[in-house]
């Protein structure tokens, strides 16, 4: 797990100021960044192996995988399964 007083933490700065960072330079808060780095590490996961799809989404961060076929769709408009389907 990963979160912004994690991050904060570790480049050196508070939380909330980067809280506000995010949001001002992308219009995106912490979370939103998150979700759409795992769908993306997740979709490099499909194309590059033939591993389970619950394994990916485990690796990928996701604790649930009804969250991680949610999330997938939103970004992608398909499920783990299709997007892998529809790359061979």
């Amino acid at each position: 797990p990963l979160t912004l007083s994690m991050l904060a933490k570790y480049i050196g700065i508070s939380a909330s100021y980067l809280r506000h960072m995010l949001l001002q330079e992308t219009g995106c808060g912490f979370s939103a960044h998150l979700l759409r780095h795992r769908v993306e590490n997740a979709k490099k996961m499909i194309a590059k192996s033939d591993e389970n799809i619950k394994n990916i989404a485990n690796e990928c961060g996701f604790n649930s995988i009804a969250f991680f076929y949610k999330a997938f769709k939103r970004y992608t408009g398909m499920t783990p399964l299709e997007y892998a389907k529809s790359l061979r």
